[in-house]
């Protein structure tokens, strides 16, 4: 049997997130007190918990939780995983545990992973979209182990959106590029044989311009997935698919201080917008199913920021419509956080929680600790990412679980990377680091 040896150098409180209540700022713990309680056969969760206990610490977060794992010299080749373990306030209902896959990736500057079955065997695969060299395919073997497909796709991508762009039944990709030290590239249409062999199709003719995000959704009403390419500095553009994975440019057009996020707002079968306008506010711009957008919604913030993914849409207080998760923040500091509740036509009202602000930090919904609610996690650039646990009334405590980031995080994407039933989390790094999979135990 293998012995672990877990090492801490400190144990900190970090009472500026605590929702309101009460903390001990720079409580310190001592290695010989740990080493003692783990001789005496307490988990390190439990020593936690005891000390917190009578401290009277409330709702912490523990900013150093994770611990350095020394395994004992063994005979395996096999590499351990990083292990981060949670502290959570006794009133949010986890025990979630995610550990950090032991496959290590090249560092590539992947902006954002895409998801999806591209060989049809049944799990996710995923697509790189690299900015510092080609893009990638990388195939999974079931169990969250991922190969490289040895396919060369384009350079300078910095979004990535999967579909089925010809109607053959099997995802397609538009990977969408940026502009790189004077260097311009079209983003291009990827076609699948079915065994994610991948062909390059069309070009957007938009070299001139940089790319940052790409949304692949049914504008028009057609059946056909069309895409929404943000630019930088530039207006949005909207190219519609003939069906047959051809993009022609539409007329339909946004503002360039927008940023998008699309989804059935008012329950009427198409896909609307909810806008978020930089340091104006929010607007929900209703579809008439044809691809005409009419404002119905707004309301002003003028700490509205904007980046990639800062607003997700779902379901979070249990209703049947989509509700918005929003954050605002700059790499420097953070603004508003808030839970907008949807109306069932397409209104938002704020649900009044004081959410702690974030700086800037791509933000996806999902059920992660197994109560059939949608969770936040966010992916928060030069920090920690967090996990925000949802009441099932769109209130949301933090789990003070901290997954170890770079400096370099960009976009995230949850889904089950293992086939065991529950949400993972892919991490993208631009810089500085290299993507990393963190595999949900709650199952």
């Amino acid at each position: 049997m293998e012995l672990r040896h877990y090492k801490f150098n400190r144990i900190t409180l970090d009472p500026d997130k605590c929702f309101g209540k009460p903390c001990i700022r720079g409580l310190r713990m001592p290695v010989a007190l740990i080493l003692s309680c783990l001789s005496s056969g307490m988990t390190i969760t439990l020593v936690l918990s005891l000390l917190l206990l009578f401290t009277g610490a409330c709702s912490p977060k523990v900013a150093l939780v994770t611990p350095t794992v020394v395994p004992t010299p063994v005979n395996t080749s096999t590499p351990e995983p990083t292990v981060t373990e949670i502290v959570a306030p006794a009133s949010v209902p986890t025990s979630s545990l995610f550990l950090k896959s032991p496959q290590v990736f090249e560092p590539v500057a992947t902006f954002q992973v895409g998801l999806g079955d591209l060989d049809g065997d049944g799990d996710l695969d995923a697509v790189f979209a690299n900015m510092g060299s080609h893009s990638q395919v990388w195939l999974n073997d079931g169990a969250g182990s991922f190969t490289d497909a040895q396919q060369s796709l384009t350079q300078q991508g910095h979004g990535v959106g999967i579909g089925d762009l010809d109607g053959d039944g099997d995802l397609d990709l538009l990977i969408a590029c940026a502009s790189l030290d004077g260097s311009h590239r079209p983003s291009v249409v990827y076609l699948n044989d079915g065994k994610a062999n991948f062909s390059a199709g069309q070009n957007l003719e938009d070299r001139s311009l940089s790319a940052n995000s790409v949304d692949l959704i049914d504008i028009n009403g057609d059946g056909h997935l069309d895409a929404c390419v943000q630019y930088y500095e530039l207006p949005y553009r909207v190219y519609l698919n003939d069906g047959k994975g051809t993009f022609n440019e539409g007329d339909i057009a946004f503002l360039e201080d927008m940023e998008l996020a699309w989804g059935d707002l008012d329950s009427d079968g198409d896909v609307d917008v909810f806008a978020k306008e930089l340091g104006k506010g929010y607007k929900a711009l209703l579809n008439d199913g044809t691809g005409r957008f009419k404002d119905h919604w707004q309301m002003p913030d003028s700490t509205v920021d904007y980046g990639y993914r800062s607003v997700a849409l779902g379901d979070i207080d249990s209703d049947g419509d989509l509700d918005a998760f929003v954050t605002n923040g700059s790499r420097e500091a953070g603004y508003s956080t808030l839970a907008l509740l949807n109306d069932g036509s397409g209104g938002f009202t704020d649900n009044g929680q004081n959410l702690p602000a974030v700086i800037k930090a791509w933000v996806e919904l999902g059920d992660l600790n197994g109560d059939k609610q949608l969770d936040v996690f966010m992916a928060i650039i030069r920090q920690p990412h967090q996990v925000w646990i949802n009441d099932g009334k769109g209130h949301f405590s933090d789990s003070a679980l901290r997954l170890e980031g770079d400096s370099g995080t960009r976009g995230c994407t949850l889904g089950d990377l293992d086939k065991d039933g529950d949400l993972d989390i892919f991490v993208a790094s631009f810089f500085g680091g290299s993507n990393a999979v963190w595999f949900n135990q709650t199952k």
